[in-house]
This record gives C-alpha cells, sequence and structure tokens, in this order.
C-alpha cells in the first residue's frame, strides 16, 4: 500500500494506481485504539496516533507508550497526536444533542454523552487540557446540527 501512495507501480501493472501525494513521501496514517498492536502500527507505518474520545488526562498513559516505543524504534522526530470529541453549547440543545449520540453509538452513547463538552468554560478547559497533554490536534463535532454552534465554540475558545 506504501508503495502504491508514492506512485510507484505495484504488481500487476505498470502504471501507479494512485495520484502522487503532495508531499511526495506517501500518504501519512494515523492510527487508533488502545492495544499493543496499534503502537507497533503508529511506530512501523505512521504517522501518529488519534484517540477517539475521552478526557485529554485519559490518553496520556497512551501517549507516553508511543512516544517510548517510537523513541525506542529509532524514528525521527516525534509521533503526532490528535483527539475528538463532542461538544452541544446552549441548553436548549441538550436533549436534541443526547438524542443523537445515543442513537449513533448505542451502548456506548451514555459514556460519550459524559464526555460531551455541555459549557462554553468546559470547551476552553478542554483545549487547555489537551495542549497542556501534548495533543497536537483536537477536532471537535457538534452533537446538535446547528450552524450557531460553530460560533459558540468559536467565542468560548479563541
Amino acid at each position: 500500500m506504501q508503495r502504491a501512495w508514492r506512485g510507484e507501480p505495484v504488481p500487476g501493472t505498470e502504471q501507479p494506481v494512485t495520484p502522487r501525494p503532495v508531499s511526495g513521501d506517501g500518504v501519512p496514517i494515523m492510527f487508533g485504539g488502545g492495544a499493543e498492536a496499534v503502537i507497533r502500527r503508529v511506530v512501523k507505518y505512521g504517522v501518529g496516533w488519534t484517540a477517539g474520545g475521552g478526557t485529554p488526562e485519559s490518553l496520556t498513559v497512551m501517549m507516553e507508550r508511543i512516544n517510548a516505543a517510537w523513541k525506542a524504534e529509532g524514528r525521527a522526530g516525534k509521533p503526532k497526536f490528535r483527539a475528538l470529541g463532542y461538544f452541544v453549547l446552549g441548553d436548549e440543545l441538550h436533549e436534541e444533542a443526547e438524542s443523537n449520540l445515543l442513537s449513533y453509538y448505542g451502548e456506548f452513547g451514555a459514556r460519550v454523552w459524559s464526555g460531551t463538552i455541555k459549557s462554553a468554560a468546559e470547551a476552553k478547559e478542554r483545549v487547555k487540557a489537551s495542549e497542556k497533554t501534548g495533543v497536537d490536534e483536537l477536532i471537535l463535532f457538534m452533537s446538535a446540527p446547528h450552524l450557531e454552534q460553530v460560533d459558540r465554540l468559536a467565542e468560548a475558545v479563541l
């Protein structure tokens, strides 16, 4: 796959099977999950790790393990870390947001809802805590599809 992503021919064809990436280095791969195999994949094939949820503090152990494995393998630089979370700003949207997450995540919905950012103060704190923990990029998804959520989040964290 990496050869194909670099634009090199693969068995069965003399032609590249994909456009060359802009960087020329291949497609950057981020892995997620908490298993030992994920750490091996990040170090061998990836550019970093992404957390599908949880608090910034809960990510620390996995990030430390990945950093140690990265260094032990002699990889240059450092892995990238990304985390995602959900938010809803405005009490009038809490019921809709909770319903959306419970419906989408099924048996895990209550857990996701409990970690959802529900106030401007929580949003600001999540951003600060993510930076402190070493998360390079925090991706926040609105859990109620209303465009004013974007403005409310921007006002809270910028």
